[in-house]
């Protein structure tokens, strides 16, 4: 069947949206802190530091200090935690804490801020001097560090990431493998260095590299968990005004299902204000958008998701993407 006579079966599926999750994802509303001992005044004490990553997770990496009722609300942390449990780290005592989703919400919204967990896991992806992948204990600096800044990560299997791509070698094809795999546009390469560490940033499709010296240290992690977050930060937060009108393609669209799908991913983008079938070609669709933001932006915060990442320019577009299946 050809795809401009799937578009019409895929009128009918456009509520269709894609169940699968990223295993090993944790939950937004789920941190581990370390504490020094089990006492209740650390336990206590612990809540509120794991309630403020929590807060930042919710507000989408805002930072919320000084928003009124903040301070109270960390104080009164412990009457919204489900539960919570010790844990032994690498770095000795920890202590994993999850909220109450519904309060967390609340709060947020008190603080006049719009929450948002929306933003898709970073994939860390980094290997040892070794060449071996690391595993949660040896990364969990870099995944506090990233947590802290309101965002969530996903670890790489050890056992399926032999051939995956290296810092300076990342194809196009090895990171669509990896959207697919585990559900997002955004994965962080690194390969540490008895002299450093090199690293490298993929968000659907650019690559942004950059490297450290000295030996690689626990300081090492939080340093490239807070780099990292520093770029996504310029990606994701920028602030949509007015309505902007361009051209989207999008090619690998090679079902009325994936056409459905398509649809309700970028209707469900916030900034996307309509979206306009025009035409049919091969197995790409272009559609007339209007957007809070530049084509090339929102192109960018789309490809985060993991199910568009960046595609070949095409004629008339003002972006290009590809569908991920």
């Amino acid at each position: 069947m050809r795809l401009s006579r799937l578009l019409f079966v895929g009128l009918l599926l456009a509520l269709l949206i894609p169940a699968a999750h990223a295993q090993g994802q944790v939950s937004p509303y789920t941190v581990t802190v370390p504490v020094t001992d089990t006492s209740e005044a650390k336990r206590d004490e612990a809540f509120g530091v794991a309630l403020s990553q929590v807060l930042a997770r919710t507000a989408g990496g805002q930072d919320l200090r000084g928003k009124p009722g903040y301070d109270d609300t960390l104080k009164s942390a412990s009457g919204i935690v489900q539960q919570y449990q010790y844990q032994r780290a690498a770095g000795g005592l920890a202590l994993q804490v999850s909220f109450d989703s519904g309060a967390v919400q609340r709060a947020v919204s008190q603080m006049g801020v719009a929450g948002t967990t929306g933003k898709p896991p970073v994939l860390l992806l980094v290997r040892d001097a070794s060449g071996n992948v690391m595993d949660k204990d040896a990364l969990a600096p870099l995944s506090q560090a990233v947590a802290q800044r309101g965002y969530n990560v996903v670890l790489a299997d050890p056992g399926k990431t032999t051939d995956g791509p290296a810092v300076a070698t990342a194809e196009p094809e090895q990171i669509f493998g990896l959207a697919r795999q585990y559900k997002t546009g955004l994965v962080l390469l690194g390969q540490l260095r008895a002299d450093g560490a090199d690293w490298n940033l993929v968000s659907g499709g650019p690559q942004q590299k950059w490297n450290s010296t000295g030996a690689p240290t626990q300081q090492t992690l939080i340093d490239a968990g807070n780099a990292l977050s520093d770029r996504l930060g310029k990606q994701l937060n920028v602030i949509g005004s007015g309505n902007i009108a361009g051209k989207l393609w999008v090619s690998g669209v090679a079902s009325a299902l994936d056409y459905a799908n398509l649809l309700a991913t970028l209707r469900a983008d916030p900034m996307v204000r309509e979206v306009v079938t025009l035409s049919a070609q091969n197995d790409g669709l272009l559609f007339a958008v209007k957007t809070g933001l530049p084509l090339n932006v929102m192109a960018g915060n789309l490809t985060a998701g993991g199910r568009l990442l960046e595609g070949d320019a095409h004629s008339g577009a003002d972006a290009s993407l590809r569908w991920v299946h």
